[in-house]
């Protein structure tokens, strides 16, 4: 489907749950290489994955009040959103990217602010701050 055909797509509904894949998110080599080096090492992997999941809440808590921090991008012929993950303060490290499913939202991987940026202006320029460079 083209997002021109659902410009719903495109903005943040804060009534619909996330749902993160977080076994796939972190047991992905490649994410992992994307994830703050102070999360990462032996005996690390409850904290990450609760710092993890804390952020995937407050990035849902956070669009929900402003959906402009929902940046749309174009992806395998669909439309995602990505959010600011913050797993160590309050400046975001990564961005998670979700799309709309039956009811919900899937988030399946994250991406670092770079590559957000790089995919989100090939729709727009991005104007929320915390993906501008």
């Amino acid at each position: 489907m083209c997002f021109a055909e659902d410009p719903s797509e495109l903005v943040f509904d804060y009534r619909l749950p996330i749902r993160s894949n977080i076994d796939h998110i972190l047991g992905d080599e490649e994410n992992l290489t994307r994830i703050p080096a102070s999360l990462m090492g032996e005996g690390n992997s409850l904290l990450l994955r609760r710092a993890f999941e804390g952020a995937v809440v407050e990035a849902a808590r956070r669009a929900a009040a402003n959906y402009t921090l929902a940046v749309p991008q174009f992806y395998g012929g669909r439309i995602q959103l990505l959010l600011p993950l913050c797993l160590t303060g309050d400046k975001p490290e990564l961005a998670l990217t979700i799309q709309r499913e039956d009811g919900f939202y899937a988030a399946r991987t994250c991406l670092t602010l770079d590559m957000a940026y790089n995919n989100a202006r090939l729709i727009c320029r991005p104007e929320t701050s915390w993906i501008k460079r």
